[in-house]
């Protein structure tokens, strides 16, 4: 269930850029990919968490969504399971 909420994350998040940018067409590139995962004492399969959302940029950009990552655990607010942050090369749309 974490790992598809990792996914949904990562759709949130691409959802954000196109709002702000207009289109996912300007995307050169997922620089970092940052995985945060809520978890008990004794959890350490963070990684296949954020697979989730690895797996998903990969399957939107090819070789341009694999990006260099980190996933950690911790206790996240809101009892959350997931939380997704990314940075992404984005091309000048004025050109």
């Amino acid at each position: 269930v974490a790992r598809l909420g990792a996914r949904y994350c990562a759709l949130s998040g691409l959802h954000a850029i196109r709002s702000f940018v207009g289109t996912l067409d300007v995307i050169v590139q997922v620089v970092k990919l940052f995985g945060m995962v809520n978890v008990a004492a004794t959890f350490n399969d963070t990684s296949n968490v954020v697979n989730g959302a690895s797996e998903c940029l990969y399957e939107v950009f090819g070789l341009p969504g694999r990006a260099a990552r980190s996933a950690v655990g911790m206790t996240l607010p809101g009892e959350w399971s997931v939380e997704i942050e990314m940075i992404v090369e984005v091309r000048d749309a004025i050109a």
